[in-house]
């Protein structure tokens, strides 16, 4: 029992020493009803949003992960549109969102990040689109097993071409 409990107790301080070694990260999601698509197909629109903008806030926290330790990324969502097209299925009359090249995924943000004595480190205004979204290397397993795929190959990619120019440090 006595070793059940060291092992719990050891694996509780690595949790904690492993999360306290990281960045984070605070979304804001500004006037999403005036969002160019985040049009929901098979679900409720206030269920779809509330499920993007959380599955959104959890990438953007994962990303700051890589930041080195108490380093805050602020990102102020200011506009998406999700890649495809919501449309009406002809046969069932049910709304499904259609994936074509025709339809590219874009997000426009702003950002701050500030080091651990809160001192300002990089700000801006990101405006994203992959015209190439359904192509990429990461896509391949992904698509199947991962919610907004495209979204978030767009927004990794962005941010790891911002750690290798030096823009964001790296953990």
């Amino acid at each position: 029992m006595q070793l059940l409990l060291s092992c719990i107790f050891a694996i509780l301080a690595f949790c904690v020493s492993f999360s306290a070694s990281a960045g984070d990260a605070t979304v804001t999601w500004l006037h999403p009803d005036q969002y160019t698509d985040i049009s929901a197909a098979e679900e409720t629109q206030q269920s779809f949003s509330e499920n993007l903008f959380a599955d959104l806030d959890h990438y953007f926290a994962e990303l700051a992960n890589k930041l080195p330790p108490r380093y805050h990324w602020n990102v102020t969502v200011t506009d998406v549109k999700l890649a495809g097209e919501v449309i009406a299925s002809f046969k069932s009359g049910q709304k499904i969102r259609v994936i074509k090249p025709l339809y590219p995924p874009a997000i426009q943000f702003e950002y701050q990040l500030l080091d651990p004595q809160n001192k300002l480190v990089s700000q801006g205004k990101v405006d994203l689109r992959d015209m190439n979204f359904m192509f990429g290397p990461d896509l391949m397993v992904t698509r199947e097993t991962q919610s907004f795929p495209y979204e978030k190959s767009m927004i990794k990619q962005w941010f790891k071409e911002q750690q290798q120019n030096k823009v964001f440090p790296k953990n």
